[in-house]
């Protein structure tokens, strides 16, 4: 969580600060280590427990989701994409976003 943290950071404050033609901010990887650890521990901390604990929902639900549809040729999965119409309307809008691409959230 904290690599990921940290290049995130890196990159959206090359993107974001003003600099001369040819120049860039300095040391971006170390503070993005330092931001990373004093203010945003806890959010570290709590992505990667989430993530480590959702994983098993997110591949069984995303497996799902995808195979099962209007136009699936199995009908079997498409019986039970139906059965759980509901677990997989929640998890294509909250957990499909929950990811290691949350954390570019939190450096913006």
């Amino acid at each position: 969580a904290l690599s990921q943290f940290v290049l995130s950071y890196s990159v959206i404050l090359w993107y974001y600060t003003p600099k001369p033609k040819g120049l860039g901010p300095n040391s971006p990887l170390i503070r993005g280590f330092v931001v990373g650890m004093i203010f945003h521990l806890g959010t570290l901390a709590l992505g990667a427990l989430l993530t480590c604990l959702l994983r098993p929902a997110h591949l069984v639900l995303g497996s799902l989701a995808d195979h099962a549809g209007p136009d699936s040729k199995n009908p079997i999965c498409g019986a039970v994409a139906r059965c759980l119409g509901c677990c997989i309307e929640r998890y294509q809008k909250y957990l499909q976003h929950l990811s290691g691409h949350a954390y570019i959230d939190v450096c913006i």
